[in-house]
């Protein structure tokens, strides 16, 4: 899905990008409401981009026709934000010759995008990281809002971090001086053990500060809030609910925030497990349905 926006004074503007097929096959393309901006101005303003991966990306080759075009080319900032950058999943081969490394390939292409300004979801892992994409964080401004919810009502929330990639990406960023959910003294680690052959995971253990396993052990109003970037089936997180339980006996409202929900997560058992689940819906095309757990998804474009 690609939607366009471009800043007049202090107001965004949608663009519409329509397409027509010649009889080859090959395409048109149109970019609609050009012809209502001031030219003058044009030189003068931003036009945004905007990328939401579906369909197995079908529409990338679109896209990049639409940043290379003169009319976008003719704006004076242009900035492209996608909310979920695909093929980040395939980011190492193990030593696997014959198995493609996709991440690579992806981030090679989008360093040659016409474009000031390339904004991304939160990435798969530290792996993907270049000086020319700027990550937004998704999951922490998620949790930044479900935190406020929960306090207001009484709650003490804890955040989770499930695996070792959450935790280096959270310290990495308090590192930088920002505002993160790693600085909560009272938050919880996991560590998990994954045969990468089968994509099993094959362990997981919890590490409870003492000072938190008093407080949960307190029967006080307490929220465990587990943070990561990206949930498909839920394994990972229902392993962790389970090894925290393990650890220390607790009656806690139990919270899911990931920056990207696969659709898959509503065949799996992550909602029967979870009273609440939050992400965005840089993953989603579909309505979500009915569930044990209350959903919130937050638009992304």
């Amino acid at each position: 899905m690609i939607k366009v926006y471009c800043k007049k004074e202090d107001s965004e503007v949608p663009l519409e990008l329509r397409k027509e097929l010649f009889p080859s096959g090959e395409s048109k393309f149109i970019l609609e409401g050009l012809v209502d901006l001031d030219k003058t101005n044009q030189a003068n303003e931003k036009i945004t981009i905007n990328w939401k991966f579906e369909n197995e990306g079908v529409d990338f080759l679109d896209l990049m026709v639409l940043l290379h075009s003169e009319q976008v080319q003719s704006f004076k900032k242009k900035v492209l934000y996608i909310p979920y950058l695909p093929f980040m999943r395939m980011d190492r081969n193990n030593g696997n010759k014959e198995l493609i490394v996709s991440a690579n390939a992806m981030l090679d292409i989008l360093k040659g995008a016409p474009v000031d300004d390339i904004l991304v979801g939160t990435l798969h892992s530290q792996l993907n990281e270049r000086d020319y994409i700027k990550e937004i964080t998704l999951e922490n401004n998620l949790y930044e809002k479900i935190a406020e919810d929960l306090e207001s009502k009484g709650f003490t929330v804890i955040p989770v971090f499930p695996d070792k990639g959450a935790q280096e990406r959270q310290a990495k960023l308090s590192a930088k001086g920002e505002t993160t959910p790693w600085l909560n003294t009272m938050h919880i680690t996991a560590d998990k053990i994954r045969n990468f052959e089968t994509g099993k995971i094959e362990k997981i253990t919890a590490n409870v500060p003492n000072h938190t396993k008093k407080l949960l052990e307190s029967n006080e109003k307490t929220a465990l809030v587990i943070i990561d970037d990206i949930c498909s089936y839920g394994g990972t997180f229902i392993g962790v609910k389970e090894a925290i339980q393990a650890e220390v006996k607790h009656d806690s409202l139990h919270v899911l925030c990931v920056a990207h929900l696969e659709e898959v997560a509503f065949k799996g058992k992550v909602t029967d497990e979870f009273d609440v689940v939050l992400a965005t819906d840089s993953l989603l095309k579909q309505e979500v349905p009915e569930t044990n757990a209350e959903i919130i998804i937050v638009k992304t474009i």
